[in-house]
């Protein structure tokens, strides 16, 4: 992206010397030609205290004045030809970039699948573990202890469902498009159902609240792994863009 900046801006740079010179040539021809009109009646005759008025009557002003609108005709087709290739050189770059993130964006879109659903999960992990955390600190009489359960219970399905979703993408592109620890973080989510969490927790004499905080834990336990697979799929897809010569 800076690149282009700096190309357009070069480009600008250039057109504008380009006409200051233009504007420069055509200033020279008409003070030729205002010169040759005047010379004649401002060296007639020759003043004593001028006598370099002899050589600029010897001069062919109208000789001089066509050759400087030859030079200036010249660079004008000179600088347009050099602003076209320009432009035809700045549209074939633009079309190489786009073929290239084209490219790139072929290549990482199972990645991007599968960081899009990564992503949402960590932001669900996060709220439901907040959630229960306050529902853990009040869980001091019976029905904050329901409450704490009862959350638990529904947020472990919820758990269940996310890693299913998970695991059917890593499935369908494991083989073609995951590199190794892309897949082994993957992974690693899609197993924390089987995450055991015994010795995570602190125990009570509460079975109910044992059971909650158990599966708390293994909601904090995804959030880990979660944010690890997150960091990986995107150091993949920032790797392929790289190999496709997409400059972020």
């Amino acid at each position: 992206m800076t690149q282009d900046i700096d190309k357009k801006s070069d480009g600008t740079r250039t057109s504008t010397i380009h006409k200051m010179i233009v504007a420069i040539t055509v200033m020279m021809v008409a003070l030729m030609a205002i010169l040759g009109m005047q010379i004649e009646e401002l060296c007639t005759p020759v003043p004593l205290d001028f006598p370099a008025c002899r050589q600029l009557l010897g001069l062919e002003w109208e000789t001089l004045a066509t050759g400087l609108m030859s030079l200036m005709a010249g660079l004008m087709v000179f600088f347009s030809a050099s602003d076209q290739v320009r432009a035809t050189r700045q549209t074939g770059d633009a079309a190489l970039r786009q073929a290239k993130l084209h490219r790139a964006d072929e290549i990482n879109a199972p990645l991007q699948l599968a960081y899009d659903v990564i992503n949402g999960f960590s932001h669900w992990l996060e709220g439901t573990s907040q959630h229960l955390r306050n529902l853990d600190e009040n869980a001091d009489t019976t029905s904050g202890i329901s409450s704490f359960v009862g959350a638990t219970g529904r947020a472990h399905q919820e758990l269940g469902r996310r890693c299913l979703h998970v695991r059917k993408i890593r499935d369908q592109h494991i083989a073609t498009s995951f590199n190794y620890t892309v897949s082994e973080r993957i992974t690693s989510v899609c197993d924390i159902m089987e995450f055991d969490p015994s010795g995570h927790y602190t125990h009570t004499n509460n079975q109910d609240i044992n059971g909650a905080r158990q599966r708390m834990t293994a909601i904090n336990e995804a959030r880990t792994r979660v944010a690890g697979a997150r960091t990986e799929i995107m150091r993949q897809i920032t790797q392929n863009r790289a190999r496709c010569g997409v400059e972020d």
